[in-house]
């Protein structure tokens, strides 16, 4: 929800836009691409984002929740349906995750055998 359109703001304020990853950041960048909501895209440095409000998981990828180890099976909005390694799979809040292995990092055999599992439930 923004803010009101008859709200004041003046030059110097220190505002917070919602914005969204164009693309991954690369290990070493300074800087990442982001596309604002109503607006054009832009680079902002690192220390220009203050927080977090959502994170984006892939179905596949793997995923660390209140100490366990998970594959995620699907996501939507703000929330995971997470497979945690030896326990019924649950849903979290997505920010209540923490990324352990992307698509990338993880065996096509491996990536098969979770979305059969999924497929199951």
């Amino acid at each position: 929800m923004g803010l009101p359109d008859d709200t004041t703001l003046r030059t110097g304020d220190i505002v917070l836009v919602r914005a969204k990853m164009r693309y991954d950041r690369r290990p070493g960048e300074n800087a990442v691409h982001l596309d604002i909501a109503g607006a054009s895209s832009t680079y902002a440095s690192m220390a220009a984002i203050v927080s977090i409000e959502r994170r984006h998981f892939k179905k596949g990828e793997r995923v660390r929740y209140d100490g366990n180890e998970g594959t995620v099976l699907a996501s939507h909005d703000a929330y995971l349906w997470i497979e945690l390694d030896g326990l019924c799979p649950v849903s979290v809040p997505a920010k209540a995750c923490e990324l352990v292995a992307t698509l990338d990092q993880i065996s096509s055999q491996q990536l098969d055998e979770t979305i059969e599992r999924g497929r199951a439930l």
